[in-house]
């Protein structure tokens, strides 16, 4: 599955993005595998570590509200929000 990340020395938000392909057809065939492309809004890689799984990092991205994890063996699985469990703790030297 090939990945691509979009990275950008601008400051701001991004609001809206998509992405598209196109391939040759010199030879009277089609002969490229991807038939489609999908955006996704990147929240942060991650590493699933199921029994089973490879040690690639995976990403995490949000669709409309849902959050999908996108794993490197072309698996997606939607995941819960658990922000609001979440705390931080900042360490300073």
């Amino acid at each position: 599955m090939a990945r691509w990340i979009m990275t950008c020395s601008f400051s701001g938000r991004f609001v809206k993005f998509g992405a598209d392909f196109s391939h040759s057809n010199e030879i009277g065939v089609v002969t490229s595998l991807i038939e489609a492309v999908e955006t996704h809004f990147l929240v942060r890689d991650v590493l699933v570590d199921a029994v089973g799984r490879d040690r690639i990092l995976d990403f995490l991205a949000k669709d409309g509200d849902v959050y999908r994890v996108y794993e490197s063996e072309s698996m997606e699985t939607a995941v819960a929000d658990q922000t609001q469990f979440s705390s931080s703790t900042y360490l300073t030297t």
